[in-house]
């Protein structure tokens, strides 16, 4: 997917070899790369979105999109797209003991620092020269710590996630 200028995003399918000039390159349309592109066009930047998948959505939307759920205490049904909500209620609620957290405000931060530092001409910044490979070469990566959110850590947790916040701090 392509995005600048103001313009509508555009699905493309690129031919081997071929060539594209673009400010930065997103890899991964979860909810996390969406938002990097969305974020990235508020600043005029044109981006180019990568996914083995056929869609965007990410792990819930392929893994999960009409499946039921049937192990999230306190509901007798829910899909991965709305799972968020409940699971912190039911954290707060002390039904549920923990989830998992990636802070994407931080994951946007270090993508704009990394386009920066592309733009730049400088080296990119990354932690990871190992885990990722797509039969062609090791991919490089910026990869951020999971944090196992539970009662005791939820505020700290969820400081950067208003809608979640505020349901931490409504049980407090």
């Amino acid at each position: 997917m392509q995005q600048g200028e103001g313009a509508p995003a555009k699905v493309q399918s690129a031919a081997a070899g071929e060539a594209y000039e673009t400010d930065a390159i997103i890899v991964g349309a979860g909810p996390v790369g969406l938002f990097a592109v969305f974020e990235l066009g508020l600043l005029d930047l044109k981006s180019h979105l990568v996914d083995v998948l056929d869609r965007p959505g990410g792990q819930c939307a392929e893994l999960y999109p009409e499946k039921p759920i049937y192990d999230i205490p306190a509901l007798p049904v829910v899909t991965g797209q709305d799972s968020e909500v409940e699971s912190v209620k039911s954290i707060m609620e002390g039904v549920q003991y923990s989830t998992i957290n990636k802070d994407t405000t931080l994951l946007v931060e270090q993508a704009i620092k990394m386009v920066g530092q592309l733009q730049a001409g400088d080296t990119v910044d990354v932690n990871d020269e190992e885990s990722y490979d797509n039969g062609a070469k090791i991919v490089p990566a910026y990869l951020l710590d999971p944090v196992i959110v539970t009662k005791e850590n939820a505020a700290e947790a969820y400081a950067n996630v208003p809608s979640l916040l505020e349901i931490v701090e409504s049980y407090q």
